[in-house]
Formats: C-alpha cells, structure tokens, sequence
C-alpha cells in the first residue's frame, strides 16, 4: 500500500472520541523552512529498477567534486534529497546537468512549494540540444528561438562573442518533456514558395539510455511494449540521436594535441614512433611498420642470411664429423684386425715353442 492510499483509508476512518491532530505552519517555522529548502535540490533516477542509495552516494561524491560535502537522503521510489554545503556548489550541479547514474538520467528540481515530494513535477529535464543542417538564412538568435521552441521551453542561446549565431550548428539549452517521445527532425516550411520542406537534424547532448522504439527516456527498446523482435535497423531511433558535447570536444582536442606534441618530440630525440590514444592496436602497429620503412624487412632478411649462413656452417660441420666418424671407423677396424692377427701370431708362436720344448725334453731322456 502507498503512502496516498494510505492517507485516503486513515481520513475516511473517523471515531466518535478521536481527535483531529492538526499543527498550524507559524511564519517564523516557515522561515527556517525555507532556509532548508534554499539549500536543497530533489531528484528523480529515471530508472526501471530501484536504485541503491549507497551507489548513488559513491558515485556522484566522485563526480560532482564540490567543494564541500553533500548529503543524500532517500524519499523513496528513486527519488532523493541532495543537501549542499555552498549555494555555489548547488547552483553548478543545476546548470551543469544533465547528470546520469547508471546511464539513467537523474532528474534535479529546486523542491516547489514547501517541498511536498508528491507534488515535485519530474516531466522535464534541461538538454543541451544541436540543430544541424539549419540554413545560412536561418543563423541568427530569433530563428534559433523559433526552433527551440518546437523541442521545449528554450533556456538559453549559445552565441559567439558578438551575439550571433553563425557557426556549424545551432546550439540551445532546452527543457524537454521526457514523458514524450524525442524530436529528432524539424520540417521548415518556406512561406509563399513551392520549394520542399527542409529537413533539420536534431542531436542531443549527454543523452542518456532511452527506447530506439518509441523515443521515450527511462527504459530500453527490449523493455518497450512497441518492440516486436525487429533489428535495431529497422526502428525509429538509435545512437545517432546522441551528439558529442563541448566537453568531450575540448577534451579530445587536447588528447590529440598532447598526443601530437609527445610525438614531435619522439621523432626528434627518438626513431620509436609514439601510440595515437584514438587508434586500435592494429592501426597503431600498422603506423609503426609504415614509419620504420624497411628496417624490420632488412632484419628479416639478415636473420634470414644469417640463419642461411649457420645452417650452411652447421652441415659442414656434420659433413666433416661424418667423415671424421668414418675414418675412425675404419681405423678401429684395422687396430681390430691387427690385434686379431698378432693375436693369431702369438699363439702360433706359443705352440711352436712348445712343441720344441717337448722334443728336446725326449731326445735328452733318450740319450740318458
């Protein structure tokens, strides 16, 4: 049971010795009041599951980086209570959104009224919205206006330091209600000619998970009613609603130019080619091969000569030990033979000799 339902079941519920309690909100309260509520902002976690408070601290402690501590508070059902330490604090968070957790969008309002949490309004959050491929005709504040309107309720204008607006697209902050479906194109019709309608692309800074089926932020496509199994190809959005921010842009501009002065400074003092960050690997490695021209080809093919070269040397060598081998073969077949034949020699001997002993033994004991 909600707390509304509640409510309802504990005023219809009335006895007959039961006293009303009721409590008068004095000016003096309201002032102290309002000095808490001055301090705070309300979120909302656009977000199909609940959201765990102690993530939700750990994470935005780490991202905002105020200059003094802000308390979380639960409400219940994703919505919470951020207390800043520093007006200036508070007022960074607010304008420097949209904020995500968990690549769902955190909705942030000043608390309206009182601060009654039923009656916070989370339809709308401000976004940093490009319109591309928008005329040279139609470069200006008052036109820019005119299509801001279409998306939301227009913040403010970007605009050089002169005031105008002529640059490679138009760039607004806009509230746009997230209970709807997102524009991502805007027909401008041509008054009094025959000409077609111009298309003007619409991309969304900082844009959050939302439904390539229906256009709505809080859920993903699988999670939609409107999705019956079709690729992602054959649905109404996609990613390329989502548009790199000035942030990102500034941020990559000055990745690269390190990069580029890190690897001036390689090539002068060192022939080690440096690694882009915004390449692959295989990209990396394929600039590496390019700016060494042929030295890794001329290695291969000294280790080559030179592995041609040792093997050549290695069957020499075998050659020769084969043949050494051979030789001693053969003359420890001779030695063989020859201690064979002196062996024969010997015995022959011994028994010639023996045979001598025995004659001169019987005619001695003839002639005695």
């Amino acid at each position: 049971m909600d707390s509304e339902e509640l409510i309802k079941r504990c005023r219809a519920i009335k006895l007959s010795d039961e006293e009303e309690g009721r409590v008068t909100l004095r000016s003096k309260m309201k002032a102290q009041g309002e000095k808490i509520v001055a301090g705070c902002l309300i979120g909302k976690v656009i977000h199909t599951r609940g959201v765990s408070i102690e993530g939700l601290k750990a994470v935005m402690q780490r991202v905002w980086k105020t200059s003094r501590e802000v308390k979380i508070e639960s409400l219940g059902e994703n919505i919470f209570m951020f207390k800043f330490g520093s007006e200036m604090d508070k007022r960074s968070i607010l304008v420097g959104g949209p904020w995500h957790f968990d690549r769902a969008l955190i909705v942030l309002k000043e608390p309206a009224g009182i601060g009654d949490v039923k009656k916070q309004d989370f339809s709308h959050a401000s976004f940093w919205v490009q319109i591309h491929d928008v005329p040279i005709m139609c470069m200006h504040k008052e036109m820019a206006n005119e299509l801001g309107a279409v998306i939301g309720k227009v913040e403010e204008i970007e605009t050089d330091a002169v005031g105008e607006c002529f640059r490679e697209f138009l760039r607004l902050r806009i509230s746009v209600d997230i209970t709807k479906p997102l524009k991502k194109i805007i027909e401008l019709e041509q008054e009094g000619d025959d000409e077609d309608d111009i298309p003007i692309r619409l991309m969304y800074e900082r844009l959050p998970d939302f439904c390539f089926c229906c256009g709505r932020i809080g859920y993903k496509y699988r999670e939609c009613t409107h999705y019956k199994s079709q690729s992602k190809d054959n649905m109404a959005y996609g990613p390329w609603l989502k548009a790199t921010s000035i942030a990102e842009r500034l941020k990559q501009n000055r990745r690269r130019d390190r990069w580029e002065s890190e690897a001036s400074k390689g090539h002068t003092s060192s022939s080690t080619p440096m690694k882009d960050p915004r390449r692959s690997s295989t990209e990396n490695e394929r600039c590496r091969v390019g700016e060494m021209g042929n030295t890794e080809e001329e290695n291969r093919i000294h280790q080559d000569s030179g592995m041609d070269s040792l093997e050549g040397e290695m069957g020499e060598i075998q050659k020769g030990s084969q043949k050494q081998l051979m030789q001693g073969l053969a003359g420890r077949k001779e030695l063989e033979d020859s201690c064979t034949g002196n062996k024969n020699l010997a015995v022959n001997d011994t028994v010639h000799w023996d045979e001598t002993m025995e004659q001169n033994q019987k005619a001695g004991r003839e002639n005695f």
